[in-house]
């Protein structure tokens, strides 16, 4: 409990307590490290997890190209709409213009 302890002053914590009430404050702390929700290895901050979700390599996704909508973790999202092969391409030969 005591490496929690200097996490959390080291992240800006200024509680002060005793000991019997360390547990329930380390469960409501806002600077306590928290378990993201989907399953990522970077746990946030609890006062940070709302804009985690909106970062975090390990939410899941929906490939936004048409037709497709596979589901995947946003951090393989890039390069898997660099290859879906639903993905539209124009044709590299000069003069073609069929998609």
């Amino acid at each position: 409990a005591r490496l929690e302890e200097d996490r959390q002053k080291d992240a800006g914590c200024r509680w002060r307590g005793r000991v019997g009430e360390l547990a329930a404050h380390l469960g409501e702390c806002e600077w306590a490290p928290v378990k993201c929700p989907n399953g990522c290895a970077e746990p946030p901050l609890r006062r940070d997890l709302a804009q985690h979700d909106a970062t975090c390599g390990s939410i899941q996704v929906t490939c936004s190209i048409h037709d497709c909508g596979e589901k995947m973790e946003r951090r393989l999202l890039a390069e898997h709409e660099g290859s879906c092969t639903l993905a539209k391409v124009e044709c590299p030969n000069e003069g073609c213009s069929v998609l």
